[in-house]
């Protein structure tokens, strides 16, 4: 099994915001997440469903062991904001024509359900480039890059599809950040809730934007970056069928799959022009409904959903061999 994964660059906020009572569609922005102190500057998200819990008690305690002694409360203060560090994994591979590969991703280990969208600077024997990152989680992604004289203009847009059931769940949006050494790490963020949204669309959406301006040898740029991450819920998918047709319109060939077990590639049979994907899935009520994707000789392949245990539905993709 193939499951879709969305590579994009990304920025998150600081700042909390916790909805209640809420449905349709609600729209959330968060401006100038900016950067923290040393000059590291926000890349992406990580979205949770616990709250990350890296304050740095030790430090804070020894630090304000009089004032806390005497009655005092603990205060805020980023200086005791821990920081946990994505791991970077490196993969080798080969491929079909017997040439080796290395890949790099980021993890953050020890995060049960987080669902990461980042970006990360990077350089190698070849240079530097930037390099994007995401978890299947992400679907619906658009990302653009726009780089001139005066620097970089990065956007992102993505969508976490949920079922109906867990719609109400809170969620953490933690910052995500790069450091002057290149190393990569996640802050506790805001949290963001409804009280769930049981038609299929209702959706919030967490928006942020940040800027880091820089001068190099007398030459100022700046990194403009935005993104915006949508909680949307999704029916169940109960199955999926997958139909084929020719230039009339007639029904060719049609087979049925469970959610998550599409095959790898699909090769249509002769004469078929397009294909439609319908996905059967149910409602709260437990009633069937069905929605539909169409797929021409120009679709290299297709994708349908499928809902995780965690309440998440991923895309999975079959590649689409036409044969020609």
């Amino acid at each position: 099994m193939r499951n879709k994964r969305f590579y994009v660059a990304a920025a998150c906020a600081l700042t909390a915001a916790f909805l209640l009572g809420l449905s349709g569609a609600v729209a959330l922005a968060d401006r100038d997440a900016g950067e923290v102190a040393g000059g590291d500057r926000l890349v992406g998200m990580l979205v949770t469903r616990e709250h990350l819990d890296l304050f740095d008690a030790e430090a804070y305690f020894k630090d304000h062991a009089d004032e806390l002694l005497n009655g005092g409360m603990i205060g805020e203060n980023s200086a005791y904001q821990g920081r946990l560090y994505a791991r970077l994994i490196e993969e080798f591979y080969t491929d079909a024509d017997g040439r080796e590969h290395t890949s790099k991703r980021y993890t953050f280990e020890g995060v049960c359900e987080g669902i990461a969208l980042f970006y990360a600077d990077m350089s190698d024997e070849a240079g530097s480039y930037m390099a994007t990152y995401g978890d299947e989680g992400i679907s619906d992604g658009a990302s653009s890059l726009n780089v001139t004289d005066e620097g970089r203009d990065i956007k992102l847009e993505g969508v976490i599809y949920v079922l109906p059931s867990r719609a109400g769940v809170t969620r953490y949006f933690n910052p995500v950040y790069q450091a002057s050494d290149g190393s990569v790490y996640v802050q506790a963020g805001s949290g963001m809730s409804t009280d769930g949204f049981m038609d299929e669309g209702g959706a919030y959406t967490h928006t942020v934007s940040a800027a880091q301006t820089a001068t190099e040898n007398g030459v100022t740029k700046t990194d403009s970056v935005s993104v915006g991450i949508s909680v949307r819920t999704m029916f169940e998918p109960v199955r999926i069928r997958i139909a084929q047709f020719d230039e009339q319109n007639a029904l060719l060939f049609a087979a049925e799959y469970a959610p998550g077990a599409l095959p790898e590639s699909i090769r249509p049979v002769p004469g078929a022009q397009y294909l439609i994907v319908e996905t059967f899935k149910k409602d709260p009520e437990g009633e069937e409904i069905v929605s539909r994707a169409l797929y021409t000789k120009e679709s290299d392949s297709l994708e349908a959903f499928f809902a995780r245990a965690d309440g998440v539905c991923v895309a999975q993709s079959s590649a689409l061999d036409w044969g020609e």
